[in-house]
């Protein structure tokens, strides 16, 4: 099997990507073979297997694609967060929510997917993904604390209890589809009041 230059290594593993997001959505993760993504790619199943030993580390990969896409959005609100903390948390979760709308996750929580695919990767692999939506927030919150817009306390618990409302998006059936829109509105309105000092936001 012949040696793949830098070049060509990135072109395929984009179109592994790309390939992984439309097969996944259309037929969810566990229909989806390893022949099909290879072939939607333009290569072979042998040649799969030199960029990823398994599907599951395909899908980081993905996931990390569809963050990038997001990243610089995200990157947008959180400025704001001296500025105006409660809107910026508010903006994010909205814009964190939106994800959860995308085709792909909404066809890997019908399926079952999701919990399937977490459970086979890594801890190492799950931490590094955690810490990559986590720490672009940290230092962000800690300036808002400084400048008395937000409560007191560790910058990383605040920023994690930020993100872990977005995990509410993996559980839209067990809240309830017909009250689902509802209960996140309420619920990030509740979150970023609380994590907010009003007086010094109004000053």
């Amino acid at each position: 099997m012949r040696a793949f230059s830098d070049k060509e290594k990135e072109a395929i593993r984009a179109k592994l990507i790309k390939a992984a997001e439309r097969l996944f959505t259309e037929q969810g993760f566990s229909k989806t073979s390893v022949s099909e993504l290879a072939r939607a790619a333009g290569i072979g199943k042998g040649t799969f297997y030199m960029f990823y030993k398994t599907k599951e580390e395909l899908v980081c990969d993905l996931h990390s694609a569809i963050h990038q896409q997001w990243e610089h959005r995200f990157t947008g609100v959180l400025a704001c967060m001296v500025d105006d903390p409660e809107q910026a948390i508010v903006q994010f979760l909205h814009a964190a929510f939106e994800i959860f709308s995308h085709p792909l996750v909404l066809k890997l929580q019908q399926t079952g997917d999701f919990d399937r695919i977490y459970r086979s990767l890594e801890h190492s692999e799950l931490d590094a993904h955690s810490d990559m939506s986590l720490e672009p927030m940290v230092p962000l919150v800690g300036m808002a604390q400084q400048a008395g817009a937000i409560i007191e306390g560790n910058p990383r618990v605040i920023a994690a209890t930020i993100r872990s409302v977005c995990m509410l998006g993996l559980h839209r059936q067990d809240i309830g589809a017909e009250m689902y829109d509802e209960v996140i509105e309420l619920l990030i309105a509740l979150v970023a009041k609380g994590l907010t000092k009003e007086r010094e936001k109004n000053d």
